[in-house]
């Protein structure tokens, strides 16, 4: 469709609007977010009423210029679409639907728009097109369009909600409600956004700041022609920048504020898995407890058997004793200690099985010779108790 018939009143219920009626009618509608246009004409005919597309003779500035305030990126999108079309460019149309619409070059649209109305574009205009293009199907979200329904991952929640807040900056940036004068910091503040969704939209809004500024001075023809109008530009450019200015500063911000990542501890069965000991002996009489005990425990009694030498493994601290292969780690050097026990084994055994503390503090104390650093426990040491 190359042109747009005006017109002159429009049907609403059982009311005849007359035009100017009509256009505060819709532009009410538009303000709050709630005008719906299913088709590219109802698009033009609700905003414009009786507007055209530009001639074919027109000067390429008020072209783009028009496209830029009618139309919407679901044009930019569908005549990029007929554009590749046109040169059956059908691997590149595929990659075209899974653009997010974030993405979609709209001077690229206006652009591929003008060339399949036959407009005399330059060498230069046709190459930003493909430029564009190119960067533009390089953002794709994948669509499996029959597969199950599941729930988003984290990564899709935080790109969905960056969206959803991108949309919303977008809408007050068209109402004015944003200007140099506001802070946008405070409104992350408020809407309480995450560094990581501060940063998907910092990707967003950076490049359009960069892309105003550039037009403030520009070297690109198509950047002079698609900005003719310095003071809106100039504020554009402000109110761009304020927000990058400020998203910069809150992500910044966020990840001094971050709390560090705390470290998942071990399980009992992962630190056990190279724990050796003796789980029985048949001569002696005596089972070891479940080694599980020790982890966080205050005390642990052993026995090897081979050696006589009996050993106790207080804990250092509140954390209690651990278990590093087959090290007890978190010991109190002073009172752990090894002892060799002689003619009274069994009596000095069945204490440490049944005595109290009382009893079994001063039981190392009763043994005579200097005691030894405890050791790592073997495939021979008995696990007497734990307390």
């Amino acid at each position: 469709m190359d042109s747009f018939s005006p017109l002159s009143v429009i049907n609403f219920g059982k009311k005849v609007l007359d035009k100017s009626s009509a256009i505060s009618y819709y532009s009410n509608m538009a303000r709050n977010r709630r005008l719906v246009a299913k088709t590219e004409y109802e698009v033009i005919q609700q905003k414009f009423f009786g507007t055209e597309e530009p001639k074919l003779d027109a000067h390429l500035a008020d072209a783009l210029n028009w496209y830029s305030q009618v139309c919407e990126d679901d044009h930019a999108k569908l005549w990029l679409n007929d554009y590749l079309a046109k040169d059956d460019r059908q691997e590149e149309i595929d990659k075209l639907v899974n653009v997010p619409k974030d993405w979609i070059p709209r001077t690229a649209g206006w652009l591929a728009r003008l060339s399949l109305r036959g407009y005399p574009l330059t060498d230069h205009n046709l190459k930003t097109i493909e430029t564009k293009l190119a960067s533009a199907l390089c953002h794709q979200d994948a669509k499996a369009e029959e597969a199950p329904k599941v729930k988003p991952n984290v990564q899709e929640y935080m790109r969905e909600k960056a969206s959803d807040l991108i949309g919303e900056v977008e809408g007050m940036i068209d109402d004015k409600t944003i200007d140099p004068t506001f802070s946008f910091y405070n409104f992350l503040l408020k809407e309480q956004v995450s560094g990581i969704v501060a940063a998907k939209m910092l990707t967003h809004f950076a490049p359009i700041a960069d892309e105003l500024i550039e037009a403030m001075e520009p070297q690109d023809d198509d950047l002079k022609e698609a900005y003719p109008n310095r003071e809106d530009l100039e504020d554009m450019a402000i109110v761009y920048q304020g927000i990058v200015d400020d998203l910069n500063r809150y992500v910044g911000n966020a990840k001094k504020t971050r709390k560090p990542r705390t470290k998942k501890k071990p399980t009992k069965e992962k630190l056990l898995k190279h724990f050796v000991y003796a789980k029985s002996n048949d001569k002696m009489q005596l089972v070891s407890v479940d080694p599980a005990k020790i982890i966080g425990s205050n005390e642990l009694w052993t026995f090897n058997p081979n050696k006589m030498l009996l050993s106790v493994y207080r804990a250092n601290d509140s954390d209690g004793l651990n278990v590093r292969r087959s090290v007890i780690i978190n010991i109190n050097e002073t009172t752990s200690m090894s002892k060799k026990i002689g003619r009274k084994t069994e009596e000095r055994i069945k204490t440490v099985l049944d005595g109290g503390k009382v009893a079994l503090r001063k039981l190392m104390d009763d043994i005579s010779g200097k005691g030894k650093e405890v050791s790592r426990i073997t495939k021979d040491t008995i696990l007497l108790r734990v307390i």
